[in-house]
């Protein structure tokens, strides 16, 4: 579908209407189907015949003697077809200029038509944008915060601040490593993914992910997540996890270090 040129096509969602494709993806822009044309006889013409059917005897003096037909009626006939005749060519120009393709075959049948995504109007299975990995990503920091953070309160209750703050941060790095590489292998998204419509498959094939795999992705921003806690060294990590989270913007094919380093890429899901 990608090298269709622009134009109305059937919507993959619904066949009742059309839906304008750029050349490049979907857009919002949708159109009722117009309807079938009436073959079926007007009523004027109906009525004409019960009036004056064929054969029948006055038509037949009128046709002998050469005689026209009477002023109204044959008025009526001229201003009914004028009319006829400009509205089935005016409707057919108008809908054949404004949807080529479906008006020479119903639309495009294309197997291959992509599905949609109604939040974003994107097709499934597309780069999730930055804005929606950067939601899930927070998601998943509250909820790992919270499972980590209460009971490391009353645990280390009385420590003071710095013990608390090291051991909070080597609690919640190797607790987000378990949590994201068990879910990326059995759901293929975390659970913030899997709140913002996204999930995580492997960019060569588009396959689900293998323990490995997934560890690696994991690791490689847990990791650095758990290293910073190390004095000095550490603020090269925060820089690391700062450039992780901000790749996306500008790499071409939407993918942060960590997926760089898995080979994997984050998309919509269906």
């Amino acid at each position: 579908m990608s090298q269709q040129p622009a134009g109305w096509y059937d919507d993959p969602r619904d066949s009742d209407q059309l839906r304008y494709w750029d050349g490049a993806q979907w857009t919002p822009h949708t159109h009722t189907k117009a309807p079938p044309e009436q073959t079926a006889p007007t009523q004027w013409q109906t009525a004409e015949t019960d009036v004056f059917p064929v054969g029948d005897q006055q038509g037949e003096e009128w046709q002998s003697t050469g005689s026209e037909q009477p002023y109204g009626q044959q008025s009526y006939q001229q201003e009914q077809q004028a009319q006829g005749d400009y509205g089935q060519s005016y409707g057919q120009q108008s809908y054949q200029q404004t949807y080529p393709a479906a008006a020479q075959g119903g639309g495009s049948h294309d197997p291959n038509a992509q599905q949609w995504n109604s939040a974003d109007m994107a097709p499934v299975g597309s780069p999730a944008p930055w804005w929606r990995r950067l939601v899930a990503r927070i998601l998943d920091g509250l909820l790992i915060g919270l499972v980590v953070g209460v009971p490391m309160m009353f645990v280390l209750w009385g420590q003071g601040i710095d013990a608390f703050s090291l051991w909070l941060g080597v609690a919640t790095g190797l607790v987000g490593f378990i949590y994201e590489t068990v879910l990326l292998k059995t759901m293929s998204a975390t659970l913030g993914k899997l709140a913002m419509g996204l999930r995580v498959h492997k960019l060569a094939d588009e396959a689900p992910l293998s323990w490995v795999t997934a560890a690696i992705r994991s690791a490689t921003w847990h990791g650095a997540s758990l290293l910073s806690n190390v004095p000095i060294v550490g603020y090269a990590f925060l820089l690391f996890l700062l450039l992780n989270g901000l790749w996306p913007l500008w790499d071409g094919k939407n993918q942060s270090l960590n997926d760089k380093a898995a080979g994997t890429q984050v998309v919509f899901s269906s």
